[in-house]
């Protein structure tokens, strides 16, 4: 599996097999519907060790769990809904996933990146942690630009590296790019280019070359879209 050196972008998905029963006691949640278990493995970005002592949270819930020594978190979560999933620890970049929810289990692999590599990145461009950001990758994504509706602006990346090219007017192979400082919640972020670009199955609903992306302050949210 090919990992990106940018955090939340590189994201495997596989569905587990689960129909879904709802006896999971891994957090308490407002919703007395149906759930599932959702198992995220959360691993470093270079040493794809899984990161232990992260707590992972139900956006806006109490329903959290801590992952263990290999990375791994299990929560229950509603069934046929959209959620998002906070993952925060010291020294780590908060992140903000969007998912949405089966009858099946949900079972997820990501990597993260320590929060000074991200401050890094971005230390020319005005990064404010006190607002959220937003960092979308495109599988086979070159050539597309992204309007995003808050007026943000879009940065994007050289090809083959972590390098931002902040000159950039479109994405370049590596199909990546972000919105910094975002004060919307959700974002959308419309795409125009050469093909059509849906999210990857499990993101939350939208339409052709559009993606609905959750936001909370001080967190980086991310998806992949499969362009064709």
């Amino acid at each position: 599996m090919h990992r990106s050196l940018i955090p939340v972008f590189a994201l495997s998905l596989a569905v587990g097999c689960g129909s879904g029963d709802d006896s999971t006691d891994s957090g308490s949640d407002t919703d007395t519907g149906p759930t599932v278990s959702l198992e995220l493995t959360v691993g470093h970005f270079l040493f794809t060790d899984g990161i232990e002592g992260l707590e992972t949270c139900v956006m806006n819930t109490d329903n959290c769990t801590v992952t263990d020594a290999g990375g791994l978190a299990v929560l229950a979560v509603a069934a046929d809904t959209d959620i998002g999933v906070t993952i925060e620890g010291e020294g780590y970049t908060p992140t903000l996933l969007p998912y949405r929810t089966t009858s099946d289990d949900l079972v997820v692999e990501i990597f993260l990146a320590p929060l000074e590599t991200m401050e890094l990145m971005f230390s020319d461009m005005a990064l404010d942690l006190s607002k959220g950001q937003v960092m979308i990758t495109l599988n086979n994504g070159e050539g597309y630009t992204a309007i995003i509706e808050s007026g943000e602006e879009v940065y994007y990346w050289n090809d083959l590296s972590t390098a931002i090219d902040v000159d950039g007017t479109s994405t370049s192979a590596s199909g990546r790019f972000s919105a910094l400082n975002v004060t919307a919640d959700p974002v959308t972020v419309s795409l125009t280019g050469p093909g059509t670009c849906t999210p990857r199955d499990r993101y939350w609903s939208s339409g052709p070359n559009e993606a609905v992306v959750p936001t909370l302050p001080g967190f980086f949210s991310g998806v992949t879209m499969n362009c064709e």
